[in-house]
């Protein structure tokens, strides 16, 4: 069971949830959702004042539901294929750990109802292509609000939720799909990273390569930290071999320049991962509800992740 708390997921934990572990909504993030909506200054919500140019055409017939309804279903404009379920179950965990962060305005059961969708198994079908990234993944989300809030119909062991009008906009206003897809890309990556880097310790041993290429004192020497990482895996994988011996013929590139390759490689996903870390993690919506007072920004906007990756 992993805990969903808006401060603590990781990239494979992420990837365990997309691959059919449950999750559960921490109770002391519940709590600090619940008294940050509660600190929510009165008077229409920011939907509700910004309705003219989020929703149109007849806007000044709507409040409360009517509206928070039409914005989701009005955002509900993907195309193309169907995300794998991998990939919206992922999604769909990043969203609820954004809003247990407990900055976005949102009562607990926002989250709540993307959590018990995970665990019984409902996920809606979210077409692939609708994001522009520069205000989120809104078309993308806006599939899976418009299940969560009951609008496609009844759910099967998950009872649906009416969303404030903040609410609203907080399911769908921010770049969890996209980050998704990069944690679930790095974990891969890591995978494919540990298999290179044990066929190269398996191609060593067969051409009885010197040993010298992966010396942490030469490897050292560079000081770029994915090179010595690699050296060192290279060196636990190769210990007590009879076939990779100094004083055997030079190594093609291949091999000698392993260290350098692959930990680059090595660092770059590193990097990759701090920045998803980070996102997974963080308040990204707009406006936040901080200290009882609604801040306007830049947090739904995809940059960051979108360079990383």
């Amino acid at each position: 069971m992993i805990r969903i708390d808006g401060t603590s997921l990781s990239c494979n934990q992420v990837h365990a949830i997309a691959h059919g572990a449950e999750a559960e909504l921490c109770p002391l993030a519940a709590q600090r959702m619940a008294d940050n909506a509660a600190t929510a200054p009165p008077g229409p919500s920011v939907l509700e004042e910004k309705r003219h140019w989020l929703v149109g055409g007849f806007a000044d017939e709507m409040s409360g539901d009517a509206l928070a309804r039409t914005f989701i279903l009005g955002h509900c404009a993907g195309v193309g294929d169907p995300l794998p379920t991998a990939v919206v179950r992922a999604m769909m965990a990043a969203r609820a750990n954004v809003l247990a962060g407990a900055q976005t305005g949102c009562r607990p059961a926002a989250a709540k109802v993307l959590i018990d969708m995970l665990n019984v198994g409902v996920h809606p079908v979210v077409p692939s292509q609708g994001s522009v990234g520069a205000a989120g993944d809104l078309a993308p989300l806006a599939h899976v609000a418009r299940v969560a809030c009951g609008y496609a119909g009844r759910m099967e062991g998950v009872e649906a939720y009416t969303p404030t009008a903040k609410e609203a906009l907080a399911l769908i206003n921010g770049i969890s799909l996209t980050t998704a897809l990069g944690a679930l890309a790095t974990v891969r990556s890591r995978r494919l990273l540990d298999s290179a880097v044990a066929a190269c310790a398996m191609t060593m041993e067969v051409m009885g390569s010197d040993p010298g290429c992966i010396d942490e004192r030469l490897v050292g020497a560079r000081l770029h930290p994915g090179g010595i990482a690699v050296a060192a895996q290279l060196r636990g994988w190769l210990l007590g071999s009879e076939q990779v011996a100094a004083g055997q013929p030079v190594d093609a590139f291949s091999i000698r320049a392993a260290p350098a390759v692959l930990g680059t490689v090595a660092e770059s996903i590193d990097a990759t991962e701090q920045v998803l870390v980070r996102e997974l993690n963080a308040a990204g919506d707009n406006p936040l509800l901080i200290d009882g007072q609604w801040l306007e920004g830049g947090n739904f906007h995809g940059a960051p992740v979108a360079l990383a990756l």
